[in-house]
């Protein structure tokens, strides 16, 4: 089965559940007025801390030893991003114009 990842978050919440195939595997919390969240992935801790302001970019940090393991490399308009952890690169981009929907591509390399 393809994995298929979406989230919920409440109208007025900060926090977004993810969800891989119906299956709660993490949270991200964004903080307010900040340029970083924190999210929690299958019991892992992790920061995102966005740098940057007209060519914005996020570091993805392991909080158990406070090192950054990826990053994200927003295209000029934000509509797509480049994320690339561990030495596996995603691609991800909107699939409409509401940016409602999206298409994350892994590609493996053999």
């Amino acid at each position: 089965m393809k994995p298929s990842l979406t989230w919920t978050k409440g109208v007025f919440s900060s926090m977004f559940q993810i969800y891989s195939n119906g299956e709660l595997i993490g949270n991200l919390k964004d903080k307010t007025f900040s340029q970083s969240a924190k999210g929690i992935f299958n019991d892992k801790e992790y920061i995102f801390k966005t740098n940057g302001f007209f060519k914005q970019s996020t570091d993805i940090i392991d909080c158990s030893d406070n090192k950054v393991i990826g990053r994200i490399e927003y295209s000029n308009w934000m509509t797509k991003a480049v994320i690339s952890i561990n030495n596996k690169t995603v691609y991800w981009k909107y699939d409409n114009i509401w940016n409602t929907k999206w298409t994350i591509l892994i590609l493996q390399v053999y």
